[in-house]
C-alpha cells in the first residue's frame, strides 16, 4: 500500500507505521516539527535521529533553535524546530 502526500509517494509496503513515516508525513502536511510536539503527539523522543536519517535520504530539512519556557519546570529551555524546505528529486 502506498500513501500520497503532496505528490510524494511514501512506501508503506511493509504495513508498519514507523516513527520515520510519522515524522515524514507530519513534515509534508505541516512543514515543520519540534521535539516537544513529537513527544506530546506521538511519543517520539529521538526526533533528531529521525531527521538525520531523512536528511541522508535527500530531504532538505533546516534546523532552527527555539527558546521558551519548559512546561513542567517553568525554567528557560531550548529545543530544535525542523522545517521542511524542499522535497528530494525523485
Amino acid at each position: 500500500m502506498e500513501e500520497t502526500k503532496n505528490s510524494i509517494v511514501i512506501d508503506d509496503s511493509d504495513n508498519r507505521l514507523t516513527q520515520k513515516k510519522i515524522v515524514l508525513s507530519h513534515l509534508l502536511e505541516f512543514g515543520c516539527f519540534s521535539m516537544p510536539e513529537a513527544n506530546y503527539k506521538y511519543g517520539i523522543t529521538r526526533l533528531g535521529a529521525i531527521i538525520c536519517t531523512l536528511k541522508k535520504e535527500g530531504w532538505d530539512i533546516e534546523t532552527e533553535m527555539v527558546y521558551g519556557t519548559h512546561s513542567k519546570t517553568k525554567g528557560l529551555s531550548k529545543w530544535a524546530n525542523y522545517i521542511l524546505k524542499a522535497t528530494p528529486c525523485v
